[in-house]
């Protein structure tokens, strides 16, 4: 790195030295000449750390741990939050066998069973960890390098590893069956198609989750169906319209056209 009058500068910035303006490209152009005549120097860059388990290194060039206690907790609540984020498209599939008795598949069931058991062995190996770089060391890893005996080429058993999670399995469920495009054209010349026009109208709210609606059966009718997000945007546009009974009733009727009614839900009362 360079550094003036003990000072580090950075690359491509300008500075002033001595009343004097440098343009941000200086340092790159200039010689080394010119660059001592001024009093640049050079020094080799410090030694990165990683700053999310350390504050830094101290005067031996030991690196100083963060607080291990504080980290636990920190890393605790980040997994469980991880756990939850890899659930939360799959939520309304469980909502939905609430609502209509429509059942879960059980690949999903299991499935997001093993989220919370995973969740919950992450969390045990971070609370036993006795030092912070034994938690660094966990967290970081990228799994365990195992050597063939035979070739000897070399592989990494990432199962264990804290950023390895069970992938969602492909299940084809109920929404994959809906016409998409039958709804749509009945939902365009209904009474609740009129409704939702008419909010729009009047709430940007109702608007932006009206656009976001439309792009996703859009998606739909063109075989790229999204049950996640599809139900996102009914309970978007549901919150954002605060339909009365009378309303929800029209829209449930047209879901009913391509049998979404079946795969998608909307609030009571």
């Amino acid at each position: 790195m360079f550094l003036l009058d003990g000072k580090p500068l950075a690359l491509d910035r300008a500075f002033t030295h001595a009343g004097i303006q440098y343009p941000s490209n200086w340092l790159r152009l200039a010689t080394p000449q010119e660059r001592a005549a001024i009093g640049i120097t050079e020094a080799p860059e410090p030694p990165s750390w990683d700053q999310r388990f350390y504050w830094g290194y101290d005067d031996q060039g030991a690196l100083i741990p963060k607080d291990l206690e504080e980290l636990k907790a920190l890393w605790s609540s980040t997994t469980r939050a991880t756990a939850n984020t890899l659930l939360a498209p799959t939520d309304w599939l469980i909502t939905r066998e609430a609502d209509t008795g429509t059942p879960c598949p059980p690949e999903i069931r299991a499935w997001r069973q093993s989220i919370r058991d995973v969740a919950a062995l992450k969390i045990s190996a971070i609370e036993a960890c006795l030092e912070t770089s034994e938690l660094a060391g966990y967290l970081t890893s990228g799994g365990v390098a195992i050597v063939d005996p035979e070739s000897g080429e070399t592989s990494i058993d990432n199962s264990n590893a804290y950023g390895n999670w069970p992938a969602v399995p492909p299940v084809e469920t109920a929404s994959h069956d809906c016409d998409y495009r039958s709804f749509y054209d009945a939902l365009l010349v209904s009474a609740a198609y009129t409704t939702i026009r008419e909010k729009a109208t009047s709430s940007s709210t109702v608007l932006t989750a009206c656009v976001e609606f439309i792009a996703a059966i859009g998606d739909a009718k063109a075989g790229r169906p999204n049950p996640a997000a599809i139900q996102a945007c009914v309970d978007l546009l549901c919150a954002a319209a605060q339909f009365t009974e009378a309303e929800l009733a029209a829209l449930a009727e047209v879901m009913t056209v391509g049998g979404l009614d079946q795969a998608y839900t909307l609030p009571t009362g």
